[in-house]
C-alpha cells in the first residue's frame, strides 16, 4: 500500500522478524535485477530501494492497545527505513 509520496507498506502476516527480513531481501533483490536504468543513483546507475523492516506480534493484545501498538510499528518501520537510506 502506499503510504506516502515515494513510500509504500507490506503487511506479511503471520511471520516473524527472520522470515520478514528474507522476504524485504528478496524484494530488494528483484528490483536490482530488472536493471532499470537511473543515472542520478551513483554508483550503481539503477534504481534500488531502501527497505525499513519492523515487526509487531499483537495477539491477544486488548483492543484498546492495538491503536498505540499500530502506532509504534508504524514509527519503527519508518525509523528503520531511513536508517537504510542514510546508510546506503
Amino acid at each position: 500500500a502506499r503510504i506516502g509520496g515515494e513510500e509504500f507498506a507490506m503487511l506479511v502476516p503471520n511471520t516473524f522478524a527472520d522470515g520478514v527480513l528474507i522476504v524485504a531481501e528478496r524484494l530488494r533483490m528483484a528490483i536490482l535485477d530488472l536493471n532499470i536504468h537511473h543515472e542520478a543513483n551513483t554508483p550503481l546507475r539503477l534504481v534500488t530501494i531502501s527497505i525499513g523492516v519492523a515487526t509487531i506480534w499483537p495477539h491477544g493484545a486488548p483492543t484498546d492497545e492495538v491503536d498505540r501498538l499500530t502506532s509504534r510499528l508504524f514509527s519503527a518501520a519508518d525509523n528503520a527505513l531511513y536508517r537504510a537510506k542514510s546508510t546506503g
